[in-house]
Parts: structure tokens; C-alpha cells; sequence
């Protein structure tokens, strides 16, 4: 279609035959990259291994949240800002649905259907009452104040990738949620793993 149109703008022809014709190329769709089920699964058993042999209360109480966090994430695929802003009246774990409030203050319904999840998220909202109360948001850290946007999805790339590249995981406390250094820390390894989380909001 742009040859003949272009051999119409310089006259070599007199009368572009695709003028009257619609013609609409479609391009190829490109699928959005998954993370392999064998590397979610490494991952998940990875946070449940480091809540098992968290050698502190502090630790264990941690990886306890880390669990709830990293289970509603991939149960739902909300991103990251979402699950930060959630209120503990946007998740009833009766009737086992969280409430989401996206871009355009758009409201969604996930429900969850894994039992496995809702025990997590159970023992997550009963441990961590007081902070939950303190901060009115359903994910609080250990000093009461909401779960942190951007250093919790450092933390979370930061571990994706240590899980996935074999990094020794000993010295860590877990998604780095209570630790900026941390995340600061993994700045490079953030950008190359945050490929795998495709549209995941940082910020």
C-alpha cells in the first residue's frame, strides 16, 4: 500500500488501487512473560524454609508476614501498591475475598480459592493484630506503620533473584520489607529481575 502510494505521489502511475480498498495489517500479539511454575514454586518453599528456621521471634513473626504477602500476591495478581494500600475491611477471610481499588479508583472482587492461603493469611491478620490496628492497614511491619511501597518491592525482587540465581539466603531477614538498605542495596539485581513481574508497580 505505501509503494503504490508513493509511486502516485510521483506520478508514475496515475491512480493508486488501494484507495478504495480498507486494508488493516494486524500486528503480532506479544504474550507477557510468565515466571516458570518449577521457579514459583522454589520460591514459595524458599519463604516458608526461612519462617521455619528464623532463629528469632522477630524473625519468625517476619517471615510470617513475608508468607501472607508473597501467597495473596500470586493467589490474586494484584500488583504491589494495591496490596500495600489494603485495609483490613478490604479483605474478609469469611467469605475469602479481598476488595481492590486499582487505577481510577476502579473496584475489583478477587476471591481466594486456595485453603492454604487463607490459613496463611489467618495466622498473618491474628499475629499481627495490634500492628494492623495501629496502622489501619491490613499489612503493617513491626513497628505499626503501613507495609512500604517501594522497599518491600525491592526486598521482594532482591529474594526473587537470589532464589532463582542460587544465592545463599542465610544472612537475610526476608523480602527486605524492614530494611531500605537492603533493597538499595540489590539495585541492579532489581532492574533485571523485575522483567519477570512484567507490569509490577514499584512506585
Amino acid at each position: 500500500k505505501a509503494f503504490f502510494h508513493y509511486c502516485e505521489f510521483y506520478e508514475f502511475i496515475e491512480k493508486n488501487p488501494f484507495d478504495k480498498i480498507q486494508i488493516r495489517f494486524r500486528e503480532p500479539i506479544i504474550l507477557p512473560k510468565t515466571i516458570p511454575l518449577q521457579t514459583l514454586e522454589l520460591f514459595l518453599s524458599t519463604i516458608y524454609t526461612q519462617r521455619q528456621l528464623a532463629p528469632t521471634p522477630y524473625q519468625q513473626k517476619n517471615a510470617l508476614r513475608d508468607a501472607a504477602v508473597i501467597e495473596l500476591l500470586f493467589a490474586t495478581g494484584i500488583r504491589i501498591s494495591e496490596l500495600c494500600s489494603l485495609k483490613p475491611c478490604d479483605v474478609n477471610l469469611n467469605d475469602n475475598f479481598v476488595l481492590i481499588y486499582g487505577k481510577g479508583s476502579k473496584e475489583r472482587k478477587l476471591q481466594i480459592g486456595n485453603a492454604n492461603v487463607l490459613k496463611t493469611l489467618n495466622e498473618y491478620k491474628n499475629t499481627f493484630s495490634t500492628e494492623i490496628e495501629s496502622c489501619v492497614h491490613f499489612f503493617a511491619n513491626q513497628t505499626g506503620k503501613p507495609l512500604s511501597v517501594v522497599t518491600f518491592a525491592g526486598g521482594l525482587l532482591l529474594l526473587f533473584g537470589a532464589v532463582t540465581l542460587g544465592t545463599n539466603l542465610k544472612d537475610h531477614n526476608g523480602p527486605g520489607i524492614s530494611s531500605g538498605a537492603w533493597a538499595m542495596a540489590g539495585g541492579v539485581l532489581i532492574i533485571a529481575v523485575a522483567t519477570y513481574f512484567g507490569t509490577l508497580t514499584v512506585g
